[in-house]
């Protein structure tokens, strides 16, 4: 019996000894540099900028109900306007900004591109509350964890506008027939 306890025992510290190393082998991995995350939300953020005005732009264009002209408008605005933002900080820290759209997003312009009417309509109006949606999501995080503060100084000030920009969709999007389950794609 007392073997069976002693061999208990062993493996017993034998496990807590594996279980510490694997504790302090995470403990000893370094933690990402602060600018990683900062850098990833920036190139996130600038696509998302740069697509909203093309769609905005596309929206003036396209649309058949002044409603989403006018949300497409406000949307070159905005966007714009945070484009210009997010710039600034992001070359006070030297984090790049794209210059150009990937292709992820130049593929969701390129499909509303091909649509008019009320078909574009609702095709960009459902799009544009999922996106949003999201959008509130990832600033909401950067607001949270970024911590170079000009870019989380951004994210804060962008998330009013991203909720007012939700919500005005969300009533356009209801107004122009763009139910939840609309099949059009964000980002």
């Amino acid at each position: 019996m007392i073997g069976k306890i002693s061999a208990v025992a062993m493996m017993l510290m034998l496990a807590g000894v594996a279980f510490g190393a694997d504790k302090s082998e995470l403990a000893d991995k370094p933690k990402p540099d602060k600018t990683v995350m900062a850098q990833k939300f920036v190139s996130e953020a600038a696509q998302g900028n740069m697509m909203e005005v093309k769609l905005g732009t596309l929206a003036g264009d396209k649309a058949e109900s002044q409603a989403v002209k006018d949300f497409g408008a406000m949307l070159v605005k905005d966007h714009g306007d945070a484009e210009t933002k997010l710039a600034t900080a992001a070359a006070n820290e030297n984090l790049t900004v794209p210059a150009e759209l990937d292709a992820k997003h130049q593929m969701v312009v390129d499909k509303l591109s091909a649509m008019s009417g009320a078909e574009f309509d609702k095709a960009y109006m459902a799009m544009m509350v999922k996106d949003h949606r999201e959008d509130i999501k990832k600033y909401e995080k950067a607001a949270q964890h970024i911590e170079i503060e000009a870019i989380k100084m951004y994210a804060e000030e962008c998330l009013p506008i991203l909720h007012k920009h939700l919500s005005q969709a969300e009533q356009t999007a209801t107004a122009v027939g763009a139910g939840e389950n609309h099949d059009h794609q964000a980002k």
